[in-house]
């Protein structure tokens, strides 16, 4: 007879799946199940029990299937009946908490051991479904032939874990589904702010390009995988995306995102420069912006000044093409970070390049045009 402490979406799940699979009873202990929820099979194969105690007396395999906080408080219990647990096995499900957790009972004599389903547990008919085909991942100190036998009754495929590294592995399993649903729903909001659709007929739009996307990350690698403005360095599109997530009050997550992303660029080989010193510049307004004054021109660009009464230092961004006219003002210095600008001087036309530095004197006549997407730090002699 095969136990289960707790008979959740987990317990229910792993449950049915082995009776599907073999000529066996389930006994169950858990005080909020009733026993219509459980899927039809007759008394003689799911059994209800009333005590902990009587469940640890019947059954030689138990599951401890209950929230990953309350696992301790149940080793804890049963550890107190200690002529019932040696020779028998005690699986937890967890995927956070290593096989350390079940320590008690090993002491006492039993076998322990953590089976993880690598999948999400949102509804239980769905489970059942997806649990046919999941990884398990595996976690033992000793093997024995119980641990055995119901990995092959199971007949999933198998991961092992080391006990250091399993809340590294649990990390990265909420990462690639818990987190993804974040990611999922910051990417809907902008998209329901821009079309004003409703969220419904948003997420209907978009799937067949989120599912796309995970069809590239199966069918090339994740290393290969990686589509759009960043792997094209289009410096104009992210630089556009920038400006109109901060009047969105969505920069600081945007940026993040672009960092992990570029870090990921870098690891897979991918061209990167021209991103890296976007990045870099977007850094610096994130942490000098409260320092800075943010200052709009007149000029379709938008700058963050800083005076001291001597000189303005500007960082001037031009996400569209600008045409200054003709002007004068104190001494000028600038250093062009993106983009191309033409600077006419007393009538002679001079081009500047990403990486070019320009002086313009006091009071000299100039005007300027500007291609979209320039960018530079320019700093001017404060006339008084």
């Amino acid at each position: 007879m095969v136990g289960f402490i707790g008979f959740g979406h987990v317990g229910k799940a792993l449950a049915q799946t082995l009776l599907s699979k073999g000529e066996l009873q389930i006994a169950y202990f858990d005080p909020f199940v009733h026993r219509r929820e459980i899927p039809s099979y007759s008394e003689e194969k799911v059994i209800s029990i009333g005590q902990i105690v009587d469940l640890l007396h019947d059954c030689q395999v138990i599951f401890i299937t209950v929230a990953d906080d309350l696992i301790s408080d149940v080793v804890n219990l049963i550890a107190q009946d200690r002529g019932v647990i040696k020779e028998k096995l005690f699986i937890h499900t967890s995927g956070v908490h290593s096989v350390a957790v079940l320590e008690p009972l090993a002491i006492a004599g039993g076998f322990t051991a953590s089976i993880h389903p690598l999948m999400v547990f949102a509804g239980h008919n769905q489970a059942i479904k997806d649990l046919q085909t999941a990884y398990l991942t595996v976690e033992y100190n000793v093997e024995n032939q119980q641990l055995q036998g119901i990995l092959n009754q199971l007949g999933n495929p198998l991961l092992t874990v080391n006990s250091e590294d399993k809340a590294l592995y649990h990390s990265g399993a909420c990462v690639l589904s818990n987190y993804v649903t974040v990611v999922m729903a910051y990417g809907l909001k902008m998209m329901e702010r821009a079309t004003g659709a409703e969220p419904e007929d948003v997420l209907k739009a978009v799937w067949p390009l989120v599912m796309s996307a995970f069809e590239n990350i199966k069918t090339l690698g994740v290393e290969q995988a990686l589509s759009g403005p960043m792997k094209r360095q289009d410096i104009q599109t992210l630089n556009k995306h920038f400006e109109r997530m901060k009047k969105a009050n969505e920069g600081p997550f945007y940026h993040q995102l672009v960092t992990e992303t570029l870090s990921y660029m870098k690891k897979n080989g991918y061209p990167h420069e021209r991103i890296e010193v976007l990045n870099t510049e977007v850094d610096i307004m994130a942490h000098f912006s409260q320092l800075l004054k943010p200052k709009v021109l007149d000029m379709s660009g938008k700058a963050y000044a800083w005076d001291n009464k001597k000189t303005q230092v500007l960082y001037m961004n031009f996400p569209e093409a600008t045409l200054i006219p003709e002007h004068s003002h104190g001494a000028q210095m600038g250093i062009v970070l993106e983009g191309n600008i033409c600077i006419t001087i007393e009538g002679q036309k001079r081009y500047y390049v990403k990486g070019d530095v320009y002086i313009i004197g006091e009071g000299v006549m100039h005007e300027s045009s500007i291609e979209a997407g320039y960018r530079d730090l320019t700093i001017f002699e404060v006339l008084t």
